[in-house]
């Protein structure tokens, strides 16, 4: 009896050991993945937000980069939600980038522009996603403009429904979408552009 004891405890450590070390390289990186977005290079073709100067100086986290080969960036200030969009919703774009779904309209054009990202696991870029509310903004930054779209609905949908990718060509929309309760709901976010200004 003690001796499956011992085993039954050791196991528990080695569970508990493992985890802790995944954690810490899934850490490392994601550090090893900013540092790049920052090299000296990439900071001078940099797209900023200027803060206000009573705010003191430029922080890392005011620094916005549209990465070679993205589309662009998505940032939810409210709940400190970043990430590249880069095209497709492929198990291997969704690793590290926002995906844009095939077919759908671009950042500021008319009609929908749909994206997804994870929150559980590899970046978790939409890990927050559930927290944002109505009114919030979602800011999408490309290399020319910087599109500012408000949040108008959230709501727990179904896998199957793809509906909410549909586009009305009259609007100008945003639709963010991530898995909940272990894959067996999305969340979907909308929201309408309201304002864009150039860079």
């Amino acid at each position: 009896m003690k001796s499956k004891i011992t085993h039954v405890i050791i196991i528990i450590v080695a569970i508990v050991v493992i985890s802790a070390i995944a954690i810490f390289i899934k850490e490392m990186l994601s550090k090893t993945e900013l540092q790049k977005l920052k090299t000296t290079e990439e900071i001078a073709n940099t797209l900023v937000d200027i803060p206000d100067p009573a705010q003191g100086e430029l922080k890392p986290e005011d620094i916005i980069t549209v990465k070679n080969g993205a589309i662009a960036v998505i940032d939810i200030p409210s709940q400190g939600i970043r990430g590249q969009v880069v095209e497709g919703t492929d198990d291997e774009t969704l690793k590290n980038y926002i995906g844009k779904f095939e077919g759908c309209a671009y950042p500021g054009e008319y009609g929908n522009f749909s994206v997804a990202a994870h929150n559980n696991i590899y970046t978790e870029i939409f890990r927050n996603l559930y927290k944002v509310k109505v009114g919030d903004e979602v800011r999408v930054i490309t290399r020319q403009k910087e599109y500012i779209y408000r949040v108008n609905s959230i709501e727990k949908i179904a896998p199957t429904r793809i509906d909410v990718l549909n586009e009305d060509k009259s609007k100008q929309e945003i639709t963010l979408i991530t898995c909940s309760d272990m894959s067996r709901t999305r969340i979907c976010v909308k929201g309408t552009l309201i304002s864009s200004n150039d860079i």
